[in-house]
C-alpha cells in the first residue's frame, strides 16, 4: 500500500513492503484491531474463525473471493466465500453504525 501526495491509499503491489508514515500506520492499527474485535464479537457458529479469516484476507491482504478458494484450503466454494465476505461486510457496517449511533468507541 502507498499514498500519493494528496494523502489518497492505494495498493502498488501486493508482494512489497508497506511504506506509510508513522500517524498513518498507528491510524490504521487502530482501526485494524477494532474491525478484529467486531468480528469476533459478531462471527457466530461452529465455522466463525474461518468466516473471519476469510473476511480479513479479503480486506487487509485484498484477496478476491477466487483467490481465497486457490489458495487456502477451506473446502468451499468461491461463491460461498464472496457469500461470506459480504454478510461479513454487513454485519460489520450494522455494527459499527450502532455503536456510533450510542457513541461508543468498540462494538
Amino acid at each position: 500500500m502507498l499514498t500519493d501526495e494528496n494523502g489518497t491509499i492505494y495498493y502498488k503491489d501486493r508482494n512489497r513492503s508497506t511504506i506509510f508514515d508513522t500517524e498513518l500506520e498507528f491510524k490504521l492499527k487502530i482501526l485494524k484491531e477494532e474491525i478484529d474485535y467486531c468480528l469476533t464479537k459478531i462471527m457466530i457458529g461452529k465455522a466463525k474463525e474461518r468466516n473471519k479469516l476469510i473476511y480479513q484476507l479479503h480486506i487487509y491482504d485484498g484477496f478476491s473471493p477466487g483467490e481465497i478458494a486457490l489458495f487456502f484450503d477451506f473446502g468451499i466454494s468461491t461463491k460461498r466465500i464472496s457469500n461470506i465476505i459480504s454478510d461479513s461486510r454487513q454485519k460489520l457496517i450494522k455494527t459499527l453504525t450502532l455503536a456510533k449511533q450510542h457513541e461508543n468507541i468498540t462494538c
